[in-house]
């Protein structure tokens, strides 16, 4: 009898140790991906100068963290990256993003393919002022600074041509920056292709002040000089209904468009989300999701993680027509499935607990 009642008690721990470690493995990803959380950005400001020059305007400056370029600038002004703020108020420094696992490891900053002598530890949410100082000594950055030449006051700007009339056709280093923009109520932007577009052929709408970057199109039929217009805005379109649930809405778009919906073969949006919003709201970057008013409800697209480029995480979602979109995230799930989990293994272990005092109890009885 004495046997018999040890045989259960060990199934009844064994049993309690399985559930414990299969909840354990179950919420193992949720553990580790802890250290991929995006943070907020540490920031720098200051003056720059090459063999005591101060460097010229447009100059284009990396900010890298091993191999990696983690936030770039065009120099504020002669001799500038970046200042606390303007005469006007703004704030216009150099971001550099990083995760939990970044913490204070090095910053070293690339300019004209010279590596700057400053330094600096990486933590979440730094605001430093940092004069930079490149001299002849400083070499070392071609890598990850390869496309700037010219000499020590600064490098020559490059021009790439734009696919499509947004607001200029060229795009200079003096444009470039990864510094946040301004933050503006709403912003309104079309792209006008001055072309005629066949049928199945894929064209792309660049944009360059929005949230929206790039929309591709594939067409069915035959448009002439097809156009895009973006709206975005922080509000909630008067024509739409709130986003259900517990979602957060980074922001609003409205994408109108001078052709007929039934051109339309297929839709890719690419659009970026800022990692500053993302850490503020305690988000991952594969929890975004891109809603479509479609039919008088919100409707999730299929969205993907594309990449990081600057300040901002990249996505892109299909669709196959226009109107009203969010830019929101999935619902959070991870804590209610941890809670659920210990109230599963609570509940179960409270179980074969009362059913080990059953057996003792009965084990008692009988040896009265």
């Amino acid at each position: 009898m004495e046997g018999g009642y040890n045989l259960v008690k060990r199934k009844i721990k064994f049993t309690i140790l399985l559930f414990m470690i299969i909840f354990i493995l179950s919420n193992i990803n949720f553990v580790l991906s802890i250290d991929d959380m995006p943070l907020l950005p540490a920031s720098y400001y200051g003056e720059i100068t090459f063999d005591e020059e101060p460097a010229s305007p447009t100059t284009y400056l990396t900010a890298n963290i091993g191999d990696e370029v983690r936030g770039s600038i065009s120099t504020y002004s002669e001799g500038e990256y970046g200042k606390e703020a303007d005469e006007e108020g703004t704030i216009f420094r150099l971001s550099v993003n990083g995760t939990s696992a970044d913490t204070e490891k090095t910053v070293y900053f690339c300019a004209n393919n010279k590596r700057a002598n400053e330094e600096v530890a990486w933590s979440s949410g730094d605001v430093r002022e940092l004069d930079l100082t490149f001299t002849t000594l400083t070499e070392g950055c071609a890598a990850a600074d390869e496309d700037d030449g010219g000499n020590g006051g600064g490098g020559s700007s490059s021009s790439s041509s734009v696919e499509g009339i947004s607001t200029d056709d060229n795009v200079t280093k003096e444009n470039i920056t990864d510094e946040p923009e301004p933050v503006t109520e709403e912003i309104k932007e079309t792209s006008l292709l001055p072309l005629i577009v066949g049928e199945n052929e894929e064209i792309s709408f660049e944009f360059k002040e929005s949230k929206i970057s790039n929309i591709k199109i594939t067409f069915k039929g035959t448009v002439e000089n097809p156009a895009l217009t973006i709206e975005v805005s922080d509000d909630k379109p008067e024509a739409t209904t709130e986003v259900s649930g517990n979602k957060v809405v980074y922001k609003y778009l409205s994408i109108d468009k001078n052709f007929d919906s039934i051109n339309i073969a297929g839709v890719v949006i690419e659009f970026k989300v800022e990692t500053i919003w993302l850490a503020e709201n305690n988000v991952y970057p594969e929890d975004i999701i891109l809603l479509h008013f479609k039919n008088d409800e919100w409707v999730e697209l299929p969205t993907i993680l594309t990449g990081l480029t600057g300040d901002s995480y990249t996505f892109e979602a299909q669709t196959d027509s226009f109107s009203y979109f969010a830019i929101t995230i999935k619902e959070k799930n991870n804590l209610t499935t941890y809670i659920i989990g210990v109230l599963i293994i609570i509940i179960i272990g409270l179980f074969f607990l009362l059913q080990q005092q059953r057996l003792k109890k009965r084990k008692m009885k009988n040896e009265l």
